[in-house]
């Protein structure tokens, strides 16, 4: 008869703690900068805000990518509000100057003219052919009504055409998919996967 060895029973995988799933997520939406070690010493980072608690999140979220990267992140972090922002004349020297300034959850707050002044003074920390990446609702989204009447969220949300004309005097990049949107660009690019497929006007 054949005789069979019974193999021993791997011992049970140890089950991932809420703190290392954490991690690991961080570690997945990190910006692109911080996706490689080598990379992390490359750049240096701003965080501004007026809550301090954001900034207290943003920094806990910043440790987790180190310690998933084994890579220290050169990051500043500064509490202020749009008005003392925009009464600090010496904004620049305080903060240095950026090669990209991205900006999200700001803009839907901001009146015409407070905007305004906020995106000139972002574009006045910017080095010579920086970026400015500033994110807005878009008006007439599908949850505008819902947010304005049920939960008293009411916000700027604004066409591309009212964006545009906040950033009158200064080069605009529009990403969008819709057609009514890109007609009024004056220079048009076609990307896909990641590579520019074609370039032109109308």
């Amino acid at each position: 008869s054949r005789s069979c060895r019974r193999q021993p029973m791997p011992p049970p995988a140890r089950a991932s703690t809420a703190s290392e799933k954490l991690t690991a997520t961080w570690a997945k939406s990190a910006p692109p900068f911080a996706r490689a070690a080598a990379s992390c010493a490359r750049f240096e980072v701003a965080l501004l805000d007026q809550d301090p608690h954001a900034l207290e999140t943003a920094r806990q979220g910043i440790a987790r990518i180190e310690a998933a990267r084994g890579a220290p992140i050169v990051a500043h972090f500064f509490t202020d509000s749009v008005r003392t922002m925009l009464r600090d004349r010496r904004l620049g020297e305080r903060l240095g100057a950026f090669d990209a300034i991205y900006s999200m959850g700001l803009f839907d707050y901001l009146a015409p003219p407070v905007a305004r002044a906020v995106l000139a003074k972002a574009h006045e920390l910017l080095r010579p052919g920086g970026t400015l990446l500033v994110g807005n609702f878009l008006a007439g989204h599908v949850s505008q009504t819902y947010m304005d009447f049920w939960l008293d969220w009411p916000l700027y949300c604004r066409t591309e055409e009212s964006f545009r004309a906040l950033a009158e005097g200064k080069m605009a990049i529009l990403i969008s998919h819709r057609f009514s949107t890109v007609r009024m660009a004056d220079r048009i690019i076609v990307l896909r996967a990641g590579r520019i497929e074609e370039r032109g006007t109308h």
